[in-house]
């Protein structure tokens, strides 16, 4: 499972545990970062307190820019100039780091985050919005992950002969959670209030219920490498 030892990944990896050792099986935690990064130092300290096994691959900024090069290559859906604004940018630094956590994937396997900071209203642009303005951001946020970004993690992963699943994105749950109104989900309007409520009910260590978003392309240091390439 890629793992960022943050909210998402940390409740999806304590649920997976539990239901993988009823069947005598295993969940494997992997972290992809740069030398230094959030996301091999916190993952590391949070898959210890779930206790799960866990190994962590740090990579090189010349592996961040020709694993960039190869999304692009890849994917139409990242114009062959993409910088680190819009969505596109955004789109290839998150894929770059998708690309780079499945090549290193230590399992054909994989099981990943994707879909919580949509259905949960966790990304920082949700948070000025209410009403009408939400709604509207929040449908075209989720119309783009179903329709381009998770078919675009697919894609890469059938091209590293990964089979990529998300939970999050498992339709009986989403129409669970869509059954909440969008200011349910983020209550007192705290980002992702309702799932950290769940969390803490499952049974999730209070630091990484609590534990405040980083995304991906921040926290691998992707971001950095890439804003310079």
């Amino acid at each position: 499972m890629l793992f960022s030892g943050g909210l998402d990944s940390a409740l999806l990896a304590l649920l997976l545990r539990e239901r993988a050792r009823s069947r005598g099986l295993a969940v494997h935690l992997t972290t992809i970062g740069l030398e230094g990064s959030a996301d091999l130092q916190q993952s590391e300290d949070a898959a210890r307190s779930l206790e799960m096994a866990w190994s962590g691959s740090q990579v090189s900024r010349e592996e961040v820019v020709e694993a960039a090069r190869k999304v692009r290559a890849t994917e139409r859906g990242v114009a062959p100039n993409a910088g680190t604004g819009g969505p596109e940018g955004v789109a290839l630094e998150v894929q770059t780091g998708i690309y780079l956590a499945l090549a290193h994937a230590p399992c054909s396997r994989v099981l990943c985050g994707q879909g919580a900071d949509e259905l949960f209203l966790g990304y920082a642009h949700f948070r000025p919005l209410s009403g009408e303005r939400l709604r509207v951001r929040y449908q075209e946020d989720v119309r783009r992950l179903r329709e381009v970004d998770w078919p675009m993690s697919q894609r890469l992963a059938a091209s590293l002969a990964r089979d990529l699943r998300a939970p999050y994105l498992d339709p009986s749950w989403c129409a669970q959670v869509e059954s909440y109104a969008l200011e349910a989900r983020r209550p007192s309007g705290v980002p992702k209030g309702l799932l950290r409520q769940l969390a803490a009910l499952m049974g999730l260590p209070e630091t990484l219920v609590q534990r405040p978003k980083k995304a991906l392309q921040y926290g691998s240091g992707i971001h950095s490498v890439l804003s310079r390439a």
